[in-house]
């Protein structure tokens, strides 16, 4: 993990292979735009690191450790790595011996036969000095180095990569993150848990010989990843999703600050939170255990729409809507899997799932939603959109700086809107419908509350 690193090196080693003047200065002016702190709300301006969520960001990040690609490869992994394959376990060894062995007992070869299974991954000495192995995986500025070898080994590279980082691409190794630890006791990458089981189990899968003769084959099992689970449930906590109790029990939770919206915006917006956690970690191997991220979820957008409709409970919103919550307006439901199994592509990491929890409403979202209607003049359902009466311009700015109050918001989101399709609108604005269709439009009242 990098911490930071100086912009004007970047911007040299842009200038060496471009020479787009107008490309170099739309680079230099995101570098030097800062940021706007989310606790003082004053501007922020660095000369280190990149903006962090820029698309621009891991495409620099590339172009300046390219140095460092080139060193691990080239110089750090042909020098360490040595030896063929590791030398025979004298332990595995031994046991192999007494189950041939034609003097032993019945008892102690089944003995033996167990035990050696339990070791059946380490037919190789794993202290074997003489056995050296070093893996490299980078996704922007985040890498990961796998090492056999011995902790004073792996010490070493981390202290000298922290060098050629700092020599060759003017860029500081957070020390604080960059771990030393065993595969046993896993590490976090790319928002996933990787890590090795900690027994020597292995996985028996059905085989054929040659001769179509079924047997049993075991084979290790590798890295297993999976998803963060305990982590994206605090994040439900933080975000206001879900709470603890006084026996630090998680209970869901629902959210007042969408009460003010209609029943599809909110199932919409719980959608859009399931749906960005199934494309982050389809991957998982352990993914059947977001049933319990979801069915926190679902119960906080049942816990809101009791809110909403005034039902106090979360049991009257499931008894009243269903076990998926569906609009009876719209027909739209919670989509939840029923099953969920893992899709194991790693093409591509996966999507940052803090980001996808962190993401509110939508404050340009200050109308009620009224999807689903046909146009209010020749009732046709094609591209229907949206004529708004009032402007809610005035409202907004104030909603942004905080001088607003209920009342105004309320008035703003429940302002008049009218259906119609997109020939009509754009006839609307350019002053050519006639007047009954004018007087059409007045009457249209279907999104006022009775």
């Amino acid at each position: 993990m990098l911490r930071s690193y100086t912009t004007w090196f970047l911007i040299r080693l842009l200038t060496q292979k471009i020479q787009d003047v107008h490309f170099l200065t739309y680079v230099k002016r995101i570098l030097g735009a800062g940021y706007i702190d989310p606790e003082t709300k004053q501007l922020v301006k660095s000369k280190v690191g990149l903006p962090q969520g820029s698309p621009l960001s891991p495409i620099l990040a590339n172009v300046v450790l390219h140095e460092f690609d080139q060193y691990v490869m080239e110089e750090l992994k042909p020098n360490f790595e040595k030896g063929k394959i590791r030398r025979y376990n004298p332990e595995y060894d031994k046991l192999s011996k007494i189950i041939r062995r034609k003097t032993t007992t019945p008892q102690l070869v089944k003995k033996a036969m167990l035990k050696r299974r339990t070791m059946s991954n380490k037919m190789g000495d794993p202290m074997d000095p003489n056995f050296k192995r070093l893996m490299y995986v980078r996704y922007a500025d985040d890498f990961v180095l796998l090492v056999i070898g011995s902790y004073n080994e792996a010490e070493e590279i981390r202290n000298k990569n922290a060098e050629v980082l700092h020599d060759r691409c003017k860029a500081t190794l957070n020390m604080d993150k960059s771990i030393i630890t065993q595969l046993t006791d896993g590490f976090h990458f790319l928002g996933a848990d990787i890590h090795k089981h900690k027994d020597n189990s292995v996985h028996m899968v059905d085989t054929k010989s040659i001769y179509d003769n079924k047997y049993k084959r075991r084979i290790p099992l590798r890295l297993f990843i999976k998803a963060p689970i305990n982590k994206i449930i605090q994040k439900l906590v933080d975000n206001g999703f879900a709470r603890r109790n006084s026996k630090k029990i998680i209970l869901a939770k629902g959210r007042t600050n969408l009460v003010l919206f209609d029943f599809y915006t909110i199932i919409s917006f719980y959608n859009s939170k399931i749906n960005g956690i199934l494309n982050a970690y389809g991957f998982a191997g352990n993914i059947s255990s977001l049933h319990r991220v979801f069915r926190i979820l679902r119960q906080s957008c049942a816990l809101t729409l009791a809110l909403k409709f005034k039902l106090r409970t979360m049991k009257k919103a499931f008894e009243k809507w269903g076990f998926d919550l569906r609009d009876p307006e719209t027909n739209t439901q919670l989509k939840i899997p029923s099953e969920l199994k893992a899709i194991h592509d790693y093409k591509t990491p996966s999507e940052d799932w803090e980001s996808i929890l962190e993401v509110g409403v939508n404050i340009n979202r200050m109308t009620e939603s009224n999807i689903l209607k046909n146009c209010c003049i020749c009732g046709s359902g094609n591209k229907v959109e949206m004529h708004h009466i009032r402007k809610v311009g005035e409202v907004r700015p104030k909603v942004r700086t905080g001088n607003t109050t209920y009342a105004m918001i309320e008035g703003a989101f429940k302002r008049k809107q009218v259906p119609l399709c997109q020939y009509h609108h754009i006839e609307l604005h350019r002053g050519n419908l006639n007047p009954a269709d004018l007087k059409r439009i007045s009457q249209f009242n279907s999104n006022f509350k009775k």
